[in-house]
């Protein structure tokens, strides 16, 4: 997909792609904290939670003002959340690898449209346990628009969106009829049938599995943060983070598969 270019241009388009990735990391993390709580995004300034004091420019630069500030409010000295300075360095760095393994390229756009999708998914998600229909429906919709750009087969995302969904729906009716409770949300499964879609069936039981395995990793962490103990939790994110690494390591997959057939 990338052509030939030197180590110079390769490392130029590295960088700028991971300064892209880290501001467009914290204007996503901006635009759902604002949508959670009713406020718009287009008006109004971003301001200090415990002070209302409001950011100025030079505390807006994504991670440098973080380190900078040291995680505190520049005029009442309140912690940050770390929140948006760990979505700005994942976004950050999935760029960077786009852009090193892809180049510029609109495989590079179609992957970092999906990253920002699942990041606004995973980051509303953690925070109201809901996962937003508009959200899948705009994963669907830009799967749509660069299949054909890049005129991939509709019929192989197809496969794999349905093969994922179906494997996901039986899987829980399973698990919920031997628990005798909800283990997944509509929505889970919906983001799981809209990932298949970018994944195709071939990594449909391993994307399952990954997720499963990250899922149980953050409950555990999450379960020893919470003294309340509640069962509920967001499974939004290890799917979203599943699907980012079954893309990076795809070539992996792929050779670890043939093996056994």
């Amino acid at each position: 997909m990338q052509k030939r270019i030197g180590a110079g241009e390769i490392m130029i388009q590295i960088i700028f792609s991971w300064i892209i990735g880290s501001i467009l990391g914290s204007f996503i993390t901006c635009w759902c904290d604002r949508s959670i709580r009713g406020q718009s995004i287009l008006f109004g300034r971003s301001h200090c939670d415990t002070c209302g004091q409001v950011i100025g420019k030079r505390d807006l630069i994504p991670v440098v003002s973080f380190i900078r500030l040291k995680g505190r409010c520049r005029a009442c000295g309140a912690p940050i959340g770390k929140a948006c300075l760990i979505n700005e360095i994942f976004t950050a760095l999935f760029f960077a690898y786009f852009a090193y393994r892809w180049g510029w390229h609109l495989w590079s756009v179609r992957l970092a449209g999906l990253l920002l999708i699942l990041l606004a998914i995973s980051t509303i998600d953690l925070s109201e346990k809901i996962i937003p229909d508009a959200l899948i429906a705009a994963g669907i919709l830009w799967w749509i628009l660069t299949t054909w750009l890049l005129r991939l087969s509709f019929l192989k995302g197809l496969m794999g969106g349905m093969a994922l969904g179906a494997l996901v729906w039986l899987t829980a009716l399973i698990v919920d009829h031997v628990l005798n409770r909800e283990s997944l949300g509509g929505g889970d499964i919906k983001l799981f049938f809209m990932t298949g879609l970018y994944l195709t069936i071939n990594f449909a039981f391993f994307h399952l599995l990954l997720s499963a395995c990250i899922g149980l990793f953050i409950y555990g962490l999450w379960h020893r943060k919470n003294d309340h103990h509640e069962d509920e939790m967001a499974f939004g994110p290890a799917i979203s983070m599943s699907t980012m690494i079954c893309i990076c390591i795809e070539p992996f997959i792929v050779r670890l598969f043939s093996l056994f057939i």
